[in-house]
């Protein structure tokens, strides 16, 4: 399967997944990815089938680091990994079922908003045939993600509560955390 078009569906799934085990909900509209009535969250994940995880990063617009719109916002920062190679993925069966039952496994790092103003904005520039862009971009190094204080067992995956993150404000699957 084409990188491009398995990248426009598995961010999709992965939000899902990710509302699911915090019990929130996937934001259909501009803003952060995942909301609830107390607390939002812009979701980025990687897949990290052939990656070494001290080399994983995320990437976010510049403006994401100001979706906090008077709710606490949060970063929700993933892997995940699939049975089957994504070259291997065939374009027919590209569907978000097909893909949701080849994840094996993932690991979701809950992080507070201002972790992320310690990587300088990169503006990025490039063009094809079709199209010329201009974004400015901030790169987060798992290397560099805060200290995991909690982690807790979910549906095909872990959720780590890194330092910083208040972890009364979320529930896991459907229960709330006490500390």
């Amino acid at each position: 399967m084409k990188a491009r078009r398995f990248n426009d569906i598995m961010p999709a799934v992965n939000h899902v997944w990710a509302a699911e085990v915090l019990s929130m909900v996937v934001n259909t509209k501009r803003g952060p990815d995942l909301i609830a009535h107390d607390k939002t969250s812009e979701c980025k994940f990687r897949a990290v089938q052939y990656n070494k995880l001290e080399t994983v990063r995320w990437t976010a617009f510049d403006h994401q680091t100001r979706y906090e719109n008077g709710l606490p916002f949060y970063w929700t920062l993933g892997l995940y990994w699939l049975e089957i190679p994504v070259k291997d993925v065939r374009e027919k069966l590209a569907n978000p079922d097909f893909l949701e039952q080849n994840v094996n496994w993932r690991e979701l790092y809950l992080v507070r908003s201002d972790w992320a103003l310690q990587f300088l904005p990169r503006l990025t520039k490039g063009k094809s045939k079709k199209s010329k862009w201009e974004n400015t971009l901030r790169y987060f190094k798992m290397n560099d993600l805060p200290k995991v204080k909690d982690s807790y067992r979910v549906k095909k995956g872990l959720v780590h509560i890194t330092e910083g993150v208040n972890p009364n404000r979320f529930l896991i699957n459907g229960i709330p955390i006490r500390i």
